[in-house]
C-alpha cells in the first residue's frame, strides 16, 4: 500500500465526492432513473427512497478518522475490528440520519487490501434504501441493471460508469448492526 501523507489521504477521501458533484446528471441517472433532462426511462418509478449510507475504502484509517472528525467536524460513533473479515470499521453518523463508514485493511489477505490495490482508496459502495428488496431487485434487473446477490439479502448494483461505486440496495427496515 502507498504511504501517504494527511494531505494525500484527504484528496483521496474527496475524489469520489468530487466526481459526485460533477458528474450529478450521470448519477441521477443511474440512481433515480433520471435522463439529463429529468425525465424517467425507465417504465416505472424508481426503487430508491433515499441513501442509507456511504462507505469509503482507505489504506490507513488514522489519518482518515482524523479527516473526518477534525476537518468535517462528523463525530466517530462506533468503532470495531473484524477479525474474520481483516477490517477495521468505523462509524460517522450524519443528522440525517444516514451515514459514512470507513473501511481500512488489518492486513495483506483482507478482500479490502485488494479493493485498494485494483481501484485505490475512495468511495465503494454508495448503499440505497429500497421499500422491498425483491421487487427493487426485479424493477433494477428488467432494466438491464448489472445486478449481483438477486434472491440473498445482500443486492449490488455494479454500474459500468468509470470510477462509480457499487450501488446496495438497502431495505428501509433492515437494522444497521452497530447502532440499532
Amino acid at each position: 500500500m502507498p504511504d501517504l501523507n494527511f494531505d494525500g489521504i484527504c484528496a483521496i477521501l474527496m475524489r469520489p465526492l468530487l466526481l459526485f458533484n460533477y458528474n450529478k446528471a450521470t448519477i441521477n441517472s443511474l440512481l433515480w432513473g433520471e435522463s439529463y433532462i429529468g425525465e424517467s426511462k425507465l417504465s416505472v418509478a424508481s426503487p430508491f427512497t433515499g441513501i442509507d449510507h456511504q462507505v469509503f475504502v482507505v489504506a490507513d484509517m488514522e489519518p482518515a478518522i482524523e479527516f473526518w472528525q477534525c476537518q468535517l467536524g462528523v463525530a466517530l460513533q462506533y468503532r470495531t475490528l473484524s477479525e474474520e473479515h481483516h477490517v477495521d470499521q468505523a462509524f460517522f453518523p450524519l443528522p440525517d440520519g444516514t451515514f459514512i463508514e470507513l473501511l481500512a485493511p488489518t492486513d495483506t489477505t483482507s478482500p479490502v487490501a485488494r479493493v485498494i490495490e485494483n481501484q485505490g482508496e475512495g468511495l465503494y459502495v454508495l448503499a440505497m434504501k429500497v421499500a422491498d428488496l425483491v421487487s427493487a431487485t426485479e424493477v433494477l434487473r428488467a432494466s438491464g441493471a448489472v445486478v449481483s446477490g438477486a434472491g440473498t439479502d445482500r443486492v449490488f448494483v455494479r454500474p459500468e460508469l468509470p470510477g462509480a461505486p457499487m450501488i446496495q440496495l438497502w431495505p428501509e427496515d433492515r437494522p444497521h448492526r452497530w447502532r440499532d
